[in-house]
C-alpha cells in the first residue's frame, strides 16, 4: 500500500473507492511468502468500541474471494491478527464493519505527505468517522563523502553509506487523537568529497523524522565521511532510523582494494533500506569499486548499483524504500572517485556513500566523491 499512497486523493473519499483500490493489492498477497515479521491483534472489544462490529461478523461478510487470506489472519472468533508492514489488511476489513452505514455511503478522510519536510495541520473529522490509520516513514540519511590523499601508498576510504528511515504503522479510535501537525522527515544533500591534498571527506546529514499524534519514525543516520592516511580508513556507516520496524544501517566505506560494504534489505517490513559503502583506493596501487543499496522490503529489488572503477557513479534507488549505491574509488591520475547515488524514489532509503580518491601528489587530480542523498520521509493519516 505504501507505494501507491500517492495516488490518493486528499480529503473525503468514498469507502467502496478506497476498497476498490485496496482489492488488488490485496489479491496480490500470499500468507505464506509475506507474513514473516510479525503481528498485532485487533480485537473484537476494539473493533467495538468504534461502534463496529465483531471480528467474527466481519469475516462471515467479507467478499469471498478474500475470505482464504483473512482466514490465515482469523486466531478464533474475537482475533485478527494484523501483519506489521501490510497496513492494507486491517484497513480493508475494518471499512467494511459498519452495518449500519454500508461501505457503499460511507466516507473516509485521506491526508498523506508524500515529500519530506514538510507540517501540515491535521484537524480530527470527528463523528461519524470512528478509526484512524497511521502510516510514518522516516527520511534516509545521506551518504559520506569520500576522503582524499595524495602520498603514495597510502589510503583514502570511501563515505560511509546512510541508514534507512524507520516505519511505524498503527490503528488507533479517531476520538484518541486530538488536532495536530503530520510532519515528514526532511532527506538531505550528501556530505561533500575531500578537496585538501589529505583530508577526511564530510558527514552526511542525518535523515528527518516523521511524527504524528505522540509517533516518531526516525530518520537514517547519516553517513560518515571517508578517513585518509597510512593503513586501511574507513567511513562509518550511518545508523538505521527507529521505529516499530527498524531501517537497515547504510554500508562502511572501505580503502586500498576492499569493496565498499553493501547494505541489507529489510526483513520485517517497509522500513528503510540503507545506502551502500564508497570504494576507496591506495595511491599509486590499488582501488576498488563500492557496495550496493539494500533493496526494498516488499520488491525484494531496486537497489542502487555499486559503483565500478570501470564506471565509478554509483546507482540511485529505483523502489519504494530501497538504498542508493556507493560510489568507487579512483587512483587513476586524473580521475576523480565516484560520487554516491542518490536516493530518488521515496520513501526512507538511504543515499550511497562516495568514493575515496588517492593518487601521488605529482600527478593528482580529482576529489573524493561527494556522497548521495537520503530519500524522504512520508507521513499518511487514513480516518474511516
Amino acid at each position: 500500500m505504501i507505494a501507491k499512497l500517492a495516488e490518493l486523493p486528499q480529503g473525503r473519499v468514498r469507502r467502496a473507492d478506497l476498497c476498490d483500490w485496496l482489492a488488488p493489492q490485496l489479491a496480490a498477497l500470499d500468507p505464506q511468502r509475506d507474513f514473516v515479521y510479525g503481528f498485532r491483534p485487533v480485537s473484537s472489544g476494539h473493533l467495538l468500541a468504534g461502534g463496529a462490529e465483531t471480528v467474527d461478523w466481519v469475516y462471515r461478510h467479507l467478499p469471498r474471494n478474500f475470505r482464504e487470506l483473512y482466514g490465515e489472519l482469523r486466531r478464533g472468533e474475537h482475533v485478527l491478527a494484523d501483519p506489521i508492514g501490510y497496513d492494507e489488511l486491517p484497513l480493508f476489513f475494518m471499512l467494511l464493519a459498519f452495518p449500519s452505514n454500508p461501505v457503499v455511503f460511507g466516507t473516509a478522510d485521506v491526508r498523506t505527505i508524500m515529500a519530506g519536510g514538510q507540517t501540515v495541520a491535521w484537524t480530527n473529522p470527528g463523528l461519524s468517522l470512528r478509526f484512524a490509520r497511521i502510516v510514518l516513514i522516516g527520511a534516509g540519511g545521506s551518504g559520506g563523502g569520500g576522503g582524499r590523499n595524495t602520498t603514495s601508498t597510502q589510503q583514502a576510504a570511501g563515505g560511509g553509506g546512510g541508514g534507512g528511515g524507520g516505519y511505524i504503522g498503527r490503528g488507533v479510535l479517531l476520538n484518541t487523537l486530538s488536532n495536530g501537525n503530520m510532519v515528514s522527515g526532511l532527506g538531505s544533500s550528501g556530505g561533500a568529497g575531500a578537496s585538501a591534498a589529505n583530508g577526511a571527506g564530510t558527514a552526511g546529514t542525518a535523515g528527518g523524522n516523521s511524527t504524528f499524534a505522540g509517533l516518531t519514525a526516525g530518520g537514517g543516520g547519516a553517513g560518515g565521511g571517508g578517513g585518509q592516511g597510512a593503513g586501511a580508513q574507513t567511513g562509518t556507516a550511518g545508523a538505521a532510523g527507529t521505529g516499530d520496524v527498524a531501517g537497515t544501517a547504510g554500508g562502511t566505506g572501505r580503502s586500498g582494494s576492499t569493496v565498499g560494504d553493501t547494505a541489507a534489505t529489510p526483513s520485517t517490513g517497509p522500513a528503510g533500506a540503507g545506502g551502500g559503502g564508497g570504494g576507496g583506493a591506495t595511491a599509486d596501487t590499488a582501488q576498488a569499486n563500492a557496495g550496493a543499496g539494500g533493496n526494498g522490503y516488499q520488491s525484494g529489488a531496486g537497489a542502487g548499483a555499486a559503483g565500478t572503477t570501470a564506471s565509478r557513479p554509483g546507482g540511485a534507488n529505483t523502489r519504494d524504500g530501497a538504498g542508493a549505491g556507493g560510489g568507487a574509488g579512483s587512483n587513476a591520475s586524473a580521475v576523480a572517485a565516484g560520487a554516491g547515488g542518490d536516493g530518488d524514489v521515496r520513501p526512507g532509503g538511504g543515499g550511497g556513500g562516495g568514493g575515496g580518491r588517492a593518487r601521488a601528489a605529482a600527478t593528482t587530480t580529482g576529489n573524493g566523491g561527494k556522497g548521495g542523498a537520503g530519500c524522504q520521509g512520508i507521513v499518511a493519516v487514513i480516518s474511516f
